[in-house]
């Protein structure tokens, strides 16, 4: 069952990808519907996949349910660094994305990211990462995107 679902948002999310690819900025009016949404998938994923290493060790990586939802999370990272590469003016400037996108996926992302084992982070987190640093401009000694600070307390190695 679980499968199954995981499944079905793969599918959701590769097809959303490649809207967004081929919509570029005019996208945000679409991943603003289901952002919130989306980012609690990968939540509750990341919580799921954490609790089973906790209780089967790594060896919990290997199991078909967790490499679904682990595939789960890689499109939303890979949508993700879609839709960042693609924003522009007027529809998503860089501010607006930094400003609107970027607080709330931050969190869960680089938490979870900062808190798996070696063998359950996604690398795609370091590409989704690159991608905001150059398309965004986020600097630490601008205190963030623009201003906002918001990745200094984060460490990504």
């Amino acid at each position: 069952m679980h499968l199954l679902r995981s499944a079905q948002v793969i599918k959701i999310l590769k097809s959303n990808s490649r809207v967004c690819g081929t919509v570029g900025s005019l996208f945000s009016f679409q991943l603003e519907i289901f952002f919130l949404d989306m980012l609690n998938v990968y939540k509750v994923y990341s919580e799921r996949i954490s609790q089973a290493i906790a209780e089967q060790g790594p060896i919990a990586t290997k199991h078909a349910l967790i490499r679904s939802m682990r595939s789960a999370k890689k499109e939303v990272l890979k949508l993700l660094s879609t839709f960042v590469e693609k924003s522009g003016e007027p529809e998503s400037g860089p501010a607006s994305v930094a400003a609107g996108f970027l607080p709330p996926l931050l969190g869960p992302i680089l938490d979870d990211y900062n808190r798996n084992i070696s063998g359950a982070r996604d690398p795609e987190v370091l590409s989704l990462m690159s991608v905001v640093v150059s398309r965004l401009k986020v600097s630490e000694r601008s205190g963030g995107a623009e201003g906002g600070g918001c990745m200094s307390h984060y460490k990504i190695y």
